[in-house]
């Protein structure tokens, strides 16, 4: 009786031990909490149907796009069925919320309770974890306490003087735009908090068509209750002398609300961003996807869960740009996803092309090989687009006003050749950086001064990088 007494005591631990939910969402329920939101991973992965999509070296990109979205789609409703049916008879249908682009479902207000039937009844589930949430940077640099709203109050002789923004002619952007290049042909897209489409810089050269998706709230139009979304925006291709590529055109994707970005918006948007629909979700277009996402949100370190999206994006010829981060100055600070392989991260330079105090470092947390930035761009005291007026401007700071630098950049590269590969606009935009002197030794594993995990490869220089690197 001893032994039978010992062995049914111990059942418990090995359940508990074995469980697919994350120890931390455990100890969330067994602290009172009821509810909480989770994303649940399957163990198939999407891996082997991005590497079929990408050997097919004849397919044009828009091919390639409309290829991952049914196949994608195809592989991951198989894979996902048997949830989603036990999930039909548990949920109502707005409580889930599936993806393609990743094989992933997010559920909000799961109990643990449901989480435990999911444990014990569906093979097929990898990990049930919390959902996360990831930040708009906030800098505390001390002139971006000072921040202000420059608006119609300003005087015309003022006006003039700050007619172009100081990071644009940092960058070389006029004497590309004097060869020709604006970013004309180029589609440019953001994930951020949104965008206010009829400010007097943005609104002639916003997309209309397929151009906008709110995974938050389903709203029609565009809009922008933080006011960071317009700026960034602003950087990358907004007119009246704030924008690097004025004459691309811009669409984007609400994944952030007030500070914070929710996962599952997030994931939302990047499948959006590869396949675009109607602003209700419907009548999926990937012909209507962007050349550019600029992505000027981060959160924590060595976080791979945004891989699928950036590998998926980079097969369909979607360049992924993100901010690295605001948590500087000290070494090993970059930010995810800005961290990961596969993307083109940008820091934050001052006037007199120093590394703002507040630009993350490198080397990347999980590897210290990996010199992060790649690249970095004027991000102290941007001068760009406001939320509060058609013809209000702010000035703001962090490596979100860097990112949007480069993400036009791009543009303006890509408007002289669009056929770029993402190693072709790297090699551009690599090879032909102002690279400041140095006096102390970079930060990481680094043999020399350059790439090193400040400044990168140095700051952009888009004249230099259009006239010889393309």
């Amino acid at each position: 009786m001893l032994r039978t007494y010992l062995i049914i005591l111990l059942l418990p631990i090995v359940l508990t031990a074995s469980t697919k939910i994350e120890s931390s969402l455990l100890q969330k329920y067994s602290q009172g909490v009821h509810q909480a939101d989770v994303i649940i991973t399957l163990t198939e992965k999407t891996s082997e149907i991005l590497q079929k999509v990408a050997d097919n070296s004849l397919a044009t990109k828009v091919q390639k796009r409309t290829a991952l979205y049914q196949e994608l789609g195809a592989f991951t409703s198989i894979s996902q069925a048997p949830l989603l049916s036990f999930l039909s008879t548990k949920l109502p249908k707005e409580s889930i919320r599936s993806f393609w682009i990743t094989n992933k479902i997010a559920i909000s207000g799961a109990t643990l309770n449901l989480l435990q039937e999911i444990d014990v009844n569906i093979e097929n589930v990898l990990e049930i974890r919390e959902s996360k949430k990831f930040l708009i940077p906030e800098t505390s640099f001390a002139e971006d306490e000072k921040l202000h709203l420059i608006s119609e109050e300003w005087d015309e002789e003022t006006l003039n003087e700050t007619e172009i923004a100081w990071g644009v002619k940092q960058i070389g952007a006029l004497d590309a735009w004097e060869m020709g290049y604006k970013g004309q042909g180029i589609i440019v897209s953001t994930i951020d908090s949104g965008v206010r489409y009829n400010h007097e810089a943005l609104v002639d050269n916003y997309r209309e068509d397929y151009g906008w998706f709110d995974p938050y709230y389903g709203s029609e139009l565009p809009n922008d209750y933080n006011g960071h979304g317009s700026h960034t925006m602003g950087s990358i291709c907004g007119t009246h002398g704030i924008g690097v590529a004025p004459d691309s055109k811009w669409i984007a994707c609400i994944g952030c609300t007030t500070i914070t970005c929710a996962e599952d918006a997030l994931l939302a948007c990047g499948q959006w961003t590869l396949c675009p629909t109607l602003w209700d979700g419907t009548e999926p277009d990937c012909s209507k996807a962007p050349d550019i996402s600029s992505n000027s949100w981060a959160g924590g370190q060595g976080d791979p869960i945004f891989n699928d999206v950036i590998d998926a994006w980079q097969v369909g010829g979607i360049v992924p740009v993100f901010g690295i981060g605001n948590s500087g100055p000290f070494c090993t600070t970059a930010n995810s996803p800005g961290d990961q392989p596969n993307v083109i991260s940008v820091g934050a330079t001052t006037i007199n092309d120093t590394v703002a105090i507040f630009s993350s470092h490198g080397p990347a947390a999980e590897d210290i090989n990996r010199v992060k930035p790649e690249i970095s761009a004027p991000g102290v005291n941007i001068r760009s687009a406001s939320n509060l007026g058609v013809s209000a401007y702010a000035i703001k700071s962090g490596t979100s006003m860097s990112c949007p630098h480069v993400a036009g950049a791009i543009a303006v590269l890509l408007s002289k050749n669009p056929e770029l590969t993402f190693g072709e606009i790297e090699e551009a935009l690599y090879g032909y950086t102002l690279q400041p002197f140095i006096e102390e030794t970079p930060c990481g594993n680094v043999t020399d001064f350059w790439p090193n995990n400040s400044f990168g490869w140095g700051r952009v220089d888009l004249y230099r990088s259009l006239s010889e690197g393309v």
